[in-house]
């Protein structure tokens, strides 16, 4: 099986993942991605953060509401594991699945930081890495230090098909411009992130996780 990580505080969960998410299945050929629900994010603790039961359960919502057959699932891992930091999921997710192939799935905003989180190397040395382009971010995620450090080991988008059977360290950047959404934005309730599609509200079905 092929399966595609995304990692997030999914606070909240919106048509952006989705759309990422679907980019991922395609243009990687994943058998489905896995939504991982942040515990608690060190990187977002100044912001105003819902419960981490209620992110799990608002992104099963909208992960099963994403219209058709869904192949993106929800996991609740880090809370059940207790787990703070992506390193250590990528190796708990690699010891439980061990004939799973992992990919690593970001977007180029996430990208331009990535170097500051902890043991970032070891994660992309653990799994193929895939950064999806966002508007304003493409440059920096391209000059990003993640990329500067690796990049012997980028490996070009036509050859998406095969990015999560390699062995890692494997760097790939897919352009096509991912929606303009954000968790901080929707919050706010304003600008290009208020329209949400797929219906985000309380009464579409909830998934199985991913456990």
């Amino acid at each position: 099986m092929r399966v595609g990580l995304l990692g997030g505080s999914f606070n909240p969960a919106h048509w952006g993942h989705v759309h990422l998410s679907r980019m991922a299945l395609r243009r990687l050929g994943l058998d489905r991605v896995v939504w991982v629900v942040a515990r608690r994010n060190p990187h977002k603790l100044g912001e105003e953060m819902a419960g981490f039961g209620d992110r799990v359960s608002f992104a099963r919502s909208v992960a099963g509401g994403a219209g058709g057959v869904s192949r993106i699932y929800v996991s609740d891992i880090e809370g059940r594991l207790g787990l703070t930091y992506t390193a250590d999921l990528v190796a708990a997710m690699r010891r439980r699945y061990r004939r799973v192939y992992f990919a690593w799935l970001m977007g180029a905003d996430v990208m331009v930081d990535f170097h500051r989180w902890r043991r970032w190397e070891d994660i992309v040395c653990s799994v193929p890495v895939a950064c999806f382009g966002r508007l304003g971010y493409v440059g920096g995620a391209l000059s990003s230090r993640a990329f500067v450090r690796f990049g012997g080991f980028r490996v070009d988008e036509s050859d998406g098909l095969g990015l999560v059977l390699m062995r890692a360290p494997a760097l790939m950047f897919l352009g096509g411009v991912m929606a303009d959404v954000s968790g901080t934005g929707l919050r706010r309730g304003g600008g290009a992130n208020a329209p949400v599609k797929g219906g985000l509200g309380g009464s579409l079905p909830r998934q199985a996780s991913f456990s």
